[in-house]
């Protein structure tokens, strides 16, 4: 108190105690008001104890921001997509910015780019189209696989344009050799080989984190994609874009285009979908319930996570799904029944995640899994990575080119 007052910074004996009492650092608070009065930083009581509570040194966070430290990295090597090198030597001016220090960073990063002699860099994702399997469109990285059916398979089927996970435990890219051991050795990709397996099954559902327009409490479900394109592929991303028949919605007819994306080292692959309405529309993702009492829930501190435990079967166990949406949604149950004698008859339930959808916005999300056996995935680990993704989400990185 007598050395808050000898700076000339006012304060009560009451708000001292309040902040001491509530396990903060009084003296630290002091020395930072001082600190940042003398430096000319704004800096209030309330806030300069709002960051000792979180946790951080509001006094080192106050010399920081006058006097920034710089960090050398030594120079990393990357390939790019056409296969130059860049070689990058980071300098990194950390600077603390006391407006963002609660729940937020506020460091600048400097990187050098300079050319470099071309060389081989690992695939770590792939996208194909495979017209030899009814003419799949199957996508992995190095933790997880995914396909989605073309119209040759209709005929066979049924129509279906869920999306299935393909449950893989290796970080080499092996759905190509599954389709090889199916359909020219004989060894089923149902069964684990070693590398994983197929055992999600989709049917007449949206699958592991599809999305279809949702009216008068029914999902308007579309049929298997007619167009494929493939946008980039690889080493680290791969894209590519699925075109659908038309829907009609309200009598009127509607384009739908699907965008995937996935990234090295994700759990998730980012999913873009286009309607062509000419008003607004709700729209739903989500997962089938395969039994009434299926654990589901939302995680993160934005609640903009949906979590689905998959029940297990006599082939695989431990697998989550999780979903990652941009903003806030409203969670149902739905459930719906496909008559005989349509292929794929039968009685379906999902958990949906309601949003809604306006003409000319594309709506963004990711979906996506963990298994147990390729990762230590239980519901509390899958909860923080979904979190912690979807907090890069809400502030992704920003880079400047000059």
């Amino acid at each position: 108190m007598i050395k808050a007052t000898k700076a000339g910074i006012g304060l009560s004996i009451n708000k001292l105690e309040a902040h001491f009492l509530a396990g903060g650092n009084v003296d630290r608070v002091v020395n930072a008001l001082i600190a940042a009065q003398r430096a000319g930083i704004p800096l209030d009581f309330e806030k300069s104890c709002a960051i000792d509570l979180a946790g951080r040194d509001v006094l080192n966070a106050v010399q920081m921001s006058v006097n920034p430290k710089v960090i050398e990295t030594p120079i990393v090597a990357a390939i790019a997509k056409d296969g130059i090198e860049l070689r990058a030597k980071a300098r990194v001016t950390v600077r603390a910015n006391i407006d963002r220090l609660v729940g937020g960073a506020g460091e600048e990063t400097e990187f050098k780019i300079e050319a470099g002699a071309p060389r081989e860099f690992p695939v770590k994702t792939r996208a194909r189209f495979a017209p030899e399997r009814f003419d799949d469109m199957i996508w992995e990285n190095d933790r997880v696989a995914f396909r989605i059916y073309g119209a040759a398979l209709m005929a066979k089927d049924g129509p279906s344009n869920g999306i299935d996970a393909l449950y893989k435990r290796s970080a080499d890219m092996v759905i190509d050799r599954w389709y090889v051991d199916e359909l020219q050795n004989g060894l089923s990709y149902h069964d684990d080989h070693g590398t994983g397996l197929d055992d999600y099954n989709v049917k007449r559902t949206l699958g592991a984190g599809g999305a279809a327009p949702f009216l008068d409490g029914k999902l308007i479900l579309n049929t298997n994609f007619t167009g494929h394109e493939i946008l980039d592929n690889g080493p680290l991303r791969s894209t590519f874009r699925l075109t659908y028949p038309d829907l009609e919605i309200n009598g009127a007819k509607v384009s739908e285009t699907r965008t995937f994306s996935i990234d090295a080292g994700s759990q998730l692959t980012r999913v873009t979908q286009e309607y062509g309405v000419a008003e607004p529309v709700t729209v739903a993702m989500g997962f089938p319930m395969r039994t009434p009492d299926v654990n589901w829930w939302l995680a993160g501190e934005e609640a903009l996570t949906l979590v689905v435990e998959e029940p297990s079967t006599q082939k695989s166990s431990g697998v989550l799904l999780g979903a990652v949406l941009p903003s806030r949604f409203t969670v149902i149950e739905n459930e719906y029944e496909i008559a005989p004698p349509a292929i794929g008859a039968g009685f379906y339930r999902h958990i949906l995640a309601r949003v809604d959808y306006t003409p000319g916005t594309p709506f963004t999300y990711y979906t996506g899994f963990g298994w147990e056996k390729w990762g230590d995935w239980t519901a509390e680990g899958f909860n923080l990575y979904l979190s912690n993704f979807a907090k890069a989400v809400r502030t992704p990185l920003v880079v400047t080119i000059n």
